[in-house]
């Protein structure tokens, strides 16, 4: 308690120092605020191009999925027919190129730009998907384009040419435009500029750059302007107004540091506690086979219920858990709740399994692949019952010692499956890099799929590629019977979701699994045989009922 006093009035002095350092500051205060809010905005401007750039490669992206799928395998007129449409569906891409060992046809043949050779095009950088590689194209008069290339196998790739210079119109504000230079660069590499009419040389010393990386493809956006017509535009403020900003601004940016800064600690120590209360532990969720109806397995997922019953978001409590390097603790308090709350179900049905969300950084951390074994082991647990989720919310910093911990975690008999595939940080790279068995298509994707094409259209590419990889999928987030229905047509394996049941404690889940829920089992031999998707709507319902579900 003295402690969090002693950081509370240390946090109220910066505060009153800030407070009397703007009062005394006046004008010079003022310039300095007004250059730093036009920084901070040409910063989002260079932030605003690098999403366009992503956003048309994504287009990109979903429009060969939506080709192959279509099954066009050969440049025949329905092939060109469908490049043509997806060319004028979108106003950033103006050509796509499909090339075969037969030869190579466009949308608009007679209008195409000339496409780099073969040899040029293998070159062009990987993105963080390897099936994909990206690099320049220059098109007639001059143009710029960024070219997509997809080798889908060796018999077919798609080549897309994305106009840059349309992802750099009318990117600077009014004011900068005349003095200001945009470059976007693909690994280094100039792809594109815009000069304004009175810019400078790009090297003098009266520039101002901003630059901004790309997350997920090997982008680069880079903003200069002149600094003097930094310092002017949006400064004309009235002084009475900006003072009292100013004021009000201060004491609310020192009232929010003092506050959250105490707050946070607060937070922190209280999880730690609760965490040693085991106040925290695991809820379960079904996992449901999709031809059978059979509960083949559960998601583990943490839960943190006071002791007057109230419950903590896991939003609030789970980021600071991974912060804070709290997650090996939270990890072993829910493998061994979970091996005493669901014993009964594990020794019932071997094939019954339980999942269990690991970070990559836990993934990655040296000796973590045998302190899970040996913490499965000293819970009775079989590996063969566990199942590793690989979460999205980090990237993996050491893909060699992610795929190192894996091989040993499936060597050892535990399932591996990769989380939130496609939504954060990893992609579908994660696929290749560590050769998950299962593939759990987040909620974002099934939300609208029973209305919304695109959705519908993502969802058969991930089933698709998984089919590829031998792995089975799980639906998570599944809230209708509509989508299930859907879902069945895509040909996912598994449903995970409210349309079944919330997360429940262990006695609950349990008690579900022998009074509401008919049978669990292993559907590779309880369940009958996956029927192609031309028959898929001939799947039975799954026998569980969402109503009696829903009633624990």
């Amino acid at each position: 308690m003295t402690f969090m006093r002693r950081h509370k009035l240390r946090f109220s002095a910066i505060f009153l120092i800030a407070f009397c350092t703007w009062l005394a500051g006046g004008q010079a205060l003022h310039v300095g605020i007004a250059n730093h809010n036009n920084r901070l905005h040409l910063e989002d401007v260079s932030h605003q191009l690098i999403r366009r750039a992503e956003k048309a490669i994504d287009f990109v992206v979903i429009a060969n999925s939506e080709f192959l799928l279509a099954g066009h395998a050969a440049c025949d007129e329905p092939a060109r027919t469908m490049l043509r449409q997806l060319v004028i569906d979108t106003g950033s891409v103006s050509d796509v190129y499909m090339v075969t060992p037969d030869g190579m046809c466009s949308s608009f043949e007679q209008l195409s730009n000339p496409l780099p050779s073969a040899d040029e095009r293998a070159t062009w950088t990987e993105a963080r998907n390897p099936a994909y590689r990206i690099g320049r194209i220059v098109g007639h008069n001059n143009t710029h384009l960024i070219g997509v290339s997809w080798g889908f196998g060796t018999d077919l790739e798609l080549v897309a040419a994305i106009s840059a210079d349309a992802i750099l119109f009318d990117v600077l504000p009014n004011e900068l435009r005349s003095t200001g230079r945009v470059d976007l660069a693909i690994d280094q590499q100039s792809i594109a500029s815009f000069v304004g009419s009175h810019a400078t040389t790009p090297d003098a010393d009266s520039w101002t750059s901003f630059a901004t990386m790309g997350s997920r493809y090997p982008l680069k956006a880079e903003i200069r302007v002149d600094q003097d017509a930094l310092s002017t535009w949006r400064s004309a403020v009235s002084k009475p107004v900006l003072f009292a900003w100013l004021v009000m601004g201060g004491a609310v940016a020192g009232f929010s540091v003092w506050a959250a800064s105490g707050g946070r600690n607060q937070e922190v120590a209280s999880i730690r506690e609760a965490l040693e209360n085991n106040e925290i532990g695991p809820h379960f969720q079904p996992i449901v086979d999709v031809a059978s109806g059979s509960v083949i397995g559960c998601e583990a997922l943490a839960r943190w219920t006071k002791p007057d019953g109230e419950m903590v978001s896991p939003g609030r409590f789970i980021p600071l858990i991974e912060q804070h390097d709290l997650n090996d603790q939270l990890l072993s308090i829910m493998i061994k709740s979970a091996a005493i709350g669901l014993r009964e179900a594990l020794e019932n049905n071997p094939s019954f399994y339980v999942s269990f969300n690991v970070t990559p950084d836990q993934l990655c951390r040296d000796g973590f692949a045998k302190s899970l074994t040996n913490l499965v082991e000293e819970s009775s647990l079989a590996p063969q019952q566990v199942c590793i989720e690989i979460t999205e919310r980090q990237e993996i910093s050491s893909p060699e010692k992610a795929s190192a911990a894996t091989e040993i975690l499936r060597e050892a008999g535990f399932r591996v499956a990769i989380d939130d595939a496609g939504t954060g940080h990893n992609g579908l790279a994660a696929i290749q890099m560590l050769d998950a068995s299962t593939l759990k298509i987040d909620k974002f994707f099934v939300d609208h799929i029973a209305h919304d094409a695109r959705s519908t259209m993502m969802i058969d590419m991930l089933v698709a590629m998984a089919e590829r990889f031998s792995m089975k999928t799980v639906a998570e987030g599944v809230e209708t019977q509509e989508q299930v229905k859907v879902l069945q047509q895509a040909g996912v394996d598994y449903i995970q979701g409210f349309v079944y049941a919330r997360p429940v404690p262990a006695n609950d889940f349990v008690s579900a699994l022998g009074a509401e829920w008919k049978h669990f089992g292993d559907p590779q031999t309880d369940a009958p045989a996956k029927q192609k998707r031309s028959s898929d709507k001939a799947r039975p319902q799954p026998v569980i009922p969402a109503g009696a579900v829903a009633s624990i």
